[in-house]
């Protein structure tokens, strides 16, 4: 916001949003109230989670909680039980959470079953044993001496192993000073080193902290070059498993091209069903793993129209990324439509466009734009295909991420075609935030 120099001073008009409460009741197999069971509402697609525990009746309640999408999830006894009653979050109930409610009735029944053994080996690149490595199933562990590693307690499902590993760094003391244009100094503390003599501060101490920060940033350079990762899918199905390999891989660099027009590229890791959209991967240096491809064109009026990875079609879809993974190259297209029209009496209100296919939503984003006088409103440069629209006066930008907050919403909101080359025009109404 600008606020100018002089005159009047401009009104700002903050709206808070209301939290909600989630309540039930956990009872075991029989029934019986279940105490002192851990319990957290875990975000649908993105990190994020509030945590709770049930009382001697069983009874739990999450406060204070933001509106969006969750699951509800119970950890006891080497399984964890999401709502309504599954070991598999994949078949968890979303539970949507309007702003401002209670929410009650949320009951369930813990669940139980046979435990198994997973017991492996973690090996760098050559074959070679690695021990101390890190390791998360359902729980957590150290591979041994030898590199082996055990999980004891296992529900039979589908799950993964991630393994992070980083080889101790020498010690960087007794390395020398930089001095100021030393070509081994880094840009930034070279930019901090004369900013501070400019500041016109003791330049001996300027460069001693200039050689600190240095050190600090070299070492941490280092160790995330060296960091070594896995990602390893096993199927547990009533039987112990034996000789898993889990074998450790530096970053690796994935090719990519854009065309006909340049574009950005980024990785969102995707990991025990959420997903990390702020800086998961870099194409020069990603690590094994689960990621969606996101792309955006560089120049205005273009958009990705298909995302290959090889010669597959991976546009909005999950894809297992390792060394040796085939190039990625994104086709962009200018074939877009636009969105015209007035929302009633929505002066100042915000217009949101959301893809039907919510697959597309972490590709292109929601298309947003504040009315103006009148509650005018445009939006260019849409890939063609069916959207919902609506008219907020109040939203919560976070919340609207979120595909199964978005589905609760389709409702309200206005069917819109968009097609190419056409500007379709639109007349809203403001459609009350869920509460």
């Amino acid at each position: 916001m600008l606020v100018p120099a002089a005159g009047a001073a401009p009104r700002l008009r903050i709206e808070l949003m209301p939290r909600s409460t989630l309540r039930g009741v956990v009872t075991d197999r029989e029934g019986r109230p279940a105490a002192g069971v851990e319990l957290e509402l875990q975000r649908v697609r993105y990190p994020g989670s509030y945590s709770a525990k049930t009382d001697a009746t069983g009874a739990y309640a999450f406060e204070d909680v933001r509106p969006t999408a969750y699951v509800v999830a119970a950890m006891a006894q080497d399984f964890t039980t999401f709502y309504p009653g599954f070991t598999d979050r994949r078949q968890a109930a979303p539970i949507v959470i309007p702003a401002g409610v209670e929410l009650t009735g949320y009951d369930f029944h813990l669940q139980t079953g046979p435990v198994f053994r997973v017991r492996g080996t973690v090996i760098d690149a050559t074959g070679r044993p690695v021990a101390g490595v890190a390791l998360r199933l359902n729980s957590t562990a150290l591979s041994a001496a030898d590199g082996t590693f055990e999980f004891p307690r296992v529900p039979a499902g589908e799950w993964r192993i991630e393994a992070g590993y980083t080889p101790p760094q020498g010690d960087a003391k007794g390395e020398p000073d930089p001095a100021p244009g030393d070509a081994a100094v880094h840009p930034e503390v070279e930019a901090t080193l004369l900013n501070t003599y400019d500041a016109g501060k003791d330049p001996a101490k300027a460069l001693r902290d200039a050689a600190q920060a240095y050190r600090a940033l070299s070492a941490y350079q280092k160790a995330l070059a060296s960091t070594q990762t896995a990602s390893v899918p096993v199927i547990v199905s009533n039987c112990d498993v034996e000789r898993v390999v889990v074998r450790l891989a530096p970053p690796f660099a994935v090719p990519m091209q854009c065309e006909p027009v340049k574009c950005s590229v980024r990785l969102e890791a995707v990991y025990d069903g959420f997903q990390f959209p702020e800086g998961s991967g870099l194409l020069e240096s990603a690590y094994p793993g689960r990621y969606r491809i996101a792309a955006s064109a560089e120049e205005p009026g273009y958009y990705a129209a298909l995302v290959l990875l090889g010669g597959r079609d991976v546009t909005g879809q999950e894809v297992e990324l390792a060394a040796g993974a085939p190039p990625i190259r994104v086709v962009l297209k200018n074939d877009t439509g636009s969105v015209r029209g007035t929302v009633d009496q929505g002066d100042h209100a915000t217009v949101v466009l959301a893809p039907r296919n919510t697959a597309l939503i972490h590709l292109d984003g929601l298309a947003k734009t504040r009315c103006g006088p009148n509650g005018r409103f445009e939006l260019n440069g849409l890939r063609p295909g069916d959207y919902f629209a609506w008219a907020f006066q109040r939203l919560d930008a976070e919340a609207l991420r979120d595909p199964e907050f978005l589905r609760s919403l389709a409702r309200s909101a206005v069917a819109v075609p968009v097609r190419s080359g056409e500007t379709m025009m639109l007349e809203l109404a403001i459609t009350p935030w869920p509460d």
